[in-house]
């Protein structure tokens, strides 16, 4: 079976992520639900024992008030007055027949009894007790109450100790079970109670009342004493003096008070879940068929929506160096055009220059016409007052001349000194093996111009012609021939042109041959038969014609023999046909050399197009025309390619980006980050510690098998 390729395998990958997008947001939005939810329901139990709470509170304050209003009212008694006390006999049955008469005034309470502390007697509606016997007695018979109250020894203590205040105490049995034994000092003597009225409550009472609603706890303060709680372990914990517990933390907002009552509740989590549960099932229900709808949905638009995608990753051509992502690949390849489209363009522009120069070196760009026009588009500044013709014989022998001109620094003065870089302009013309025509164009003053082409002059020595300063566009022609009358022959001949036609033939440039048969035909005008008929020999043999002595025709028939020379390269270059055996020799020395350059120089700092084509003698355009037309790739890419292969090498064996970037000849390290992406669709980083792991990987694996013996 054929393997799949990871790109099969993409639109899995970039679906689940589309699932991920879709189930994050949905489970975001689904907490917040919740939240809102929980809050809401625990905002309604709150608001209801907020109502509950007030009309608990309202009843037990209501009844709890006639404590206060009894015992006001019986300490005005002489009943109850300690001069009356010191007649028991009297006394006790007053007493008693009183506190029946007041049990219909309290029935919440289930016992009210009068304790005197100098008779140490306790008063009750049916007979009188003492008070060892009522607050910690043993059961007797005689009247005697079936059980004591179980008073805790520090809570009966208090009752004897100095202050007004109203002592509130837990017991162990009131007659109705457990409950709250509040002691009301009735009559003061010295600051120290002399004697109590005392008010039994139940637990049941309290029960009663409060009534608490299922999963819920509370505990009642009265006067800030905590006196009942629903819970009977918090209770237990009252009675034996350690208070409300730790575990029993309250809810703030679940605290209500009124006067001397307070209420704190506490919910437990079984209340919350009863209350939240069927809405958080209905909302998880609804949630989850909104999500499963919504997955389809955008599932069905993926699938729909990576069609496409996947039929043009069929028809795209499989490479090796491309990464398997589908989407990183159709990025590499877009990457890559528009890194080809922008050094085509560059290419196009340069040789459109280029065709622009032959036509001001030749006068026709005149102001006003269209081909002054097209120069100003093209980026050439005819528009300029003075111009001047820079012919250099070999740029690698006077390279410093040739990186001053070429460089735009041609206007800085090596003794010091010197003009600002844009007040003059530079273009330049590739002729044959070093040498470069440059055409310079300003607007300073003629006097500085022409100072500034001498010191160009001094510096070139015998390997630079330089012209002298020319007034207008129209007239750069003068200039052109200053520098190239210099370059004839003994006989006359024109070797400039024929150096440009050779060019242009090897590199099939039908402009530049144009050009260079033009300014033939002006040169040969005015030169002998012998001259023409050399010219004419040398032009056949430059674009494949008969080397022989052939009949030199007149002025006029010259013109016509170069016409049908240019009319014969234009066809040979519209048919493009195979190179012979020799050519095809001739080119693969011509790209053997390039070759063997680039490996020796591609890891240099100041490395470029345009310095392996100054150093090799022809331009940068022309040597990347010709390599493409011979490999089929750019020169860029090839170079960009070698470079990256050598970065894997250095990477694999653990060298740092920064070094291997600064190895390579990169500028700077982001520069090389940049690049190594764009061809291999990760980061250089990435790569070092995938192989990293690959190695340890491989390494860990050959331990863990056995050696052969």
């Amino acid at each position: 079976m054929k393997k799949k390729t990871g790109r099969s395998t993409i639109f899995r990958r970039y679906t689940l992520f589309l699932v991920l997008l879709a189930v994050v947001p949905m489970a975001i939005v689904s907490a917040f639900n919740f939240f809102i939810l929980y809050n809401s329901n625990v905002s309604a139990l709150r608001n209801d024992l907020r109502l509950q709470s007030q009309s608990t509170l309202d009843v037990l304050e209501e009844n709890i008030d006639t404590m206060s209003k009894m015992t006001n009212e019986r300490s005005r008694s002489m009943l109850f007055s300690s001069k009356y006390q010191k007649k028991p006999n009297s006394a006790f049955y007053a007493i008693i027949h009183q506190l029946r008469e007041d049990s219909i005034w309290v029935p919440f309470f289930f016992n009210v009894h009068f304790y005197s502390l100098e008779s140490d007697y306790v008063f009750g509606m049916n007979c009188a007790w003492r008070s060892d016997d009522y607050f910690n007695g043993e059961p007797s018979a005689g009247g005697y109450p079936s059980t004591s109250l179980g008073v805790q020894p520090w809570d009966r203590a208090e009752l004897y100790n100095e202050g007004p205040q109203t002592r509130i105490m837990r017991v162990q049995e009131t007659g109705a079970g457990p409950g709250v034994l509040i002691a009301m000092p009735l009559e003061m003597e010295h600051d120290t109670p002399i004697s109590y009225l005392l008010f039994l409550i139940s637990d049941s009472t309290f029960e009663d009342q409060i009534n608490a609603l299922e999963g819920t706890d509370c505990v009642l303060y009265y006067m800030g004493e905590p006196i009942y709680a629903t819970d009977p372990a918090v209770c237990e914990s009252l009675y034996s003096g350690r208070g409300v517990p730790d575990s029993f933390r309250p809810d703030p907002a679940l605290s209500f008070e009124k006067t001397t009552l307070r209420l704190e509740w506490k919910l437990s989590p079984s209340v919350q879940v009863q209350r939240l549960l069927p809405t958080l099932v209905l909302e998880s229900i609804v949630t989850f068929v909104v999500l499963v709808l919504s997955l389809i949905t955008l599932l069905t638009c993926a699938r729909r929506a990576y069609r496409p995608v996947r039929g043009l990753l069929s028809k795209l051509p499989q490479r090796d160096d491309a990464p398997r992502d589908a989407f990183q690949y159709l990025g590499f390849l877009l990457d890559d055009y528009a890194y080809s489209q922008k050094f085509y363009e560059e290419s196009v522009q340069e040789l459109r220059r280029e065709k622009y120069l032959f036509y001001i070196l030749d006068n026709q760009a005149v102001p006003g016409q269209a081909v002054y026009q097209q120069c100003l588009q093209g980026g050439i500044r005819v528009d300029r007052r003075y111009f001047a013709c820079v012919l250099l014989e070999d740029s690698e022998k006077n390279y410093d001349l040739f990186e001053r001109i070429n460089s735009g620094a041609v206007g800085d003065d090596p003794h010091g000194g010197g003009v600002s870089d844009n007040e003059i302009d530079v273009y330049s013309l590739y002729i044959f093996g070093n040498k470069y025509l440059f055409l310079l164009a300003t607007d300073m003053e003629e006097s500085a111009f022409a100072a500034l082409l001498a010191s160009l002059a001094e510096s070139g020595g015998p390997l630079a012609r330089v012209s002298g300063v020319i007034e207008g566009v129209q007239n750069v022609h003068t200039a052109y021939s200053a520098v190239c009358r210099a370059e004839r022959g003994r006989r006359g001949a024109p070797p400039l042109e024929l150096q440009l036609l050779q060019e242009a033939v090897e590199t099939s440039n039908v402009d530049k041959a144009e050009f260079a048969l033009r300014m033939m035909k002006g040169e040969l005008h005015d030169s002998s038969r012998e001259t023409q008929a050399a010219v004419l020999q040398d032009v056949r043999r430059l674009v494949g014609g008969s080397e022989g002595a052939a009949h030199v025709p007149g002025h006029d028939g010259v013109d016509g023999v170069l016409d049908s020379v240019l009319q014969q390269l234009v066809r040979n270059e519209e048919k493009t046909p195979a190179p012979s055996s020799d050519e095809s020799a001739g080119q693969t020395r011509s790209l053997r050399t390039v070759m063997a350059f680039i490996e020796d120089h591609y890891t240099e700092q100041n490395f470029s197009i345009k310095y392996m084509a100054s150093a090799l003698g022809t331009s940068a355009s022309n040597l990347s025309h010709q390599f493409k037309k011979q490999t089929g790739q750019t020169l860029s890419r090839f170079i960009d390619e070698l470079r990256i292969s050598k970065a894997e090498e250095l990477l694999a064996a653990g060298e740092k980006v920064n070094v291997v970037a600064q190895k390579l000849g990169y500028s700077t390290a982001p520069v090389f980050t940049e690049t190594y992406k764009r061809l291999r669709g990760v980061t250089p980083s990435a790569y070092r510690s995938q192989n990293a792991k690959q190695a340890k990987g491989g390494a860990e694996k050959a331990a863990e098998t056995p050696q052969e013996s």
